[in-house]
């Protein structure tokens, strides 16, 4: 097929807007992500069974750089809910202040 021939599958009309969307950029996506969830998974197989080999000092290795790597994520989640509580209470404010102030 080239490159002028539009697919009728690949391609619907939204009838509101009048703009043509394409369905097979959401199954690319659809496909990486797939892809990339088998990897790591292959990964994580890998990795479990590289560890079930080591002795008990480079397993101890891991494990205390696996620590420092799940504190270093919950500090990011810790800054990530920081940021949305006060994204909220700005939400809160602005409804409060500013859309109800209008519709009275």
């Amino acid at each position: 097929m080239s490159d002028e021939q539009i697919n009728s599958s690949e391609v619907q009309q939204n009838t509101e807007s009048g703009q043509y969307v394409n369905n097979s950029t959401g199954n690319k996506t659809l496909v990486i992500t797939i892809v990339i969830a088998v990897v790591v998974l292959a990964g994580v197989i890998a990795g479990v069974l590289a560890l079930s080999n080591l002795d008990s000092n480079g397993t101890g290795r891991v494990r205390d750089i696996f620590i420092i790597f799940m504190a270093v994520e919950f500090l990011i989640i810790g800054v990530a809910l920081v940021v949305l509580i006060i994204q909220l209470a700005s939400l809160i404010n602005l409804s409060l202040n500013h859309i109800m102030v209008s519709l009275t």
